[in-house]
């Protein structure tokens, strides 16, 4: 905790809520690793315009958008900085287009997922393989239904 006559904080008041928040125009292809299986999306055109395939298909520009939304915008549950062995459950990668390369110096980001202790109903989050915080679980499975969702043509579900 931080305190002065004029200020008082603490860390997790301070903490991102989009560890993450590249422009989806920014992005060439974005992979999600789910425990069924990797999609990857191709991500074409600029700000003005963009599509968006797997596999081919072309996917409703609306509906991904949602989906991409919500990849960048994990709301940190609780503060979580311990390392160690975790189950992997799910995993994000932003890969870059190279004008974002020459100016960030950075070709991709991860954002991945593991499972917690049983009776915590949390996923651990980690950005660039580094541990940062927790988010309820039902943010994961709220994730994996808008991935079927925007597949298969339901509609996706933002709150949770």
């Amino acid at each position: 905790t931080g305190a002065a006559p004029w200020y008082s904080f603490k860390l997790q008041d301070i903490v991102s809520r989009r560890p993450l928040s590249p422009y989806i125009y920014t992005v060439d292809t974005l992979v999600i690793s789910t425990p069924d299986r990797e999609y990857v999306f191709d991500i074409e055109g600029d700000a003005s315009s963009n599509t968006f395939t797997l596999d081919g298909q072309e996917l409703n520009g609306d509906k991904f958008r949602q989906l991409y939304q919500q990849l960048i915008s994990p709301v940190g549950d609780e503060l979580f900085l311990s390392e160690g062995e975790y189950e992997p459950y799910i995993k994000v990668t932003f890969n870059y287009r190279d004008e974002y390369h020459e100016v960030y110096d950075a070709d991709h980001d991860t954002l991945e997922f593991f499972k917690s202790d049983e009776n915590d109903r949390k996923n651990i989050v980690a950005v660039n393989g580094k541990v940062i915080f927790k988010v309820v679980q039902v943010y994961t499975e709220r994730m994996l239904y808008n991935i079927d969702a925007l597949i298969n043509g339901g509609d996706i579900v933002l709150n949770w």
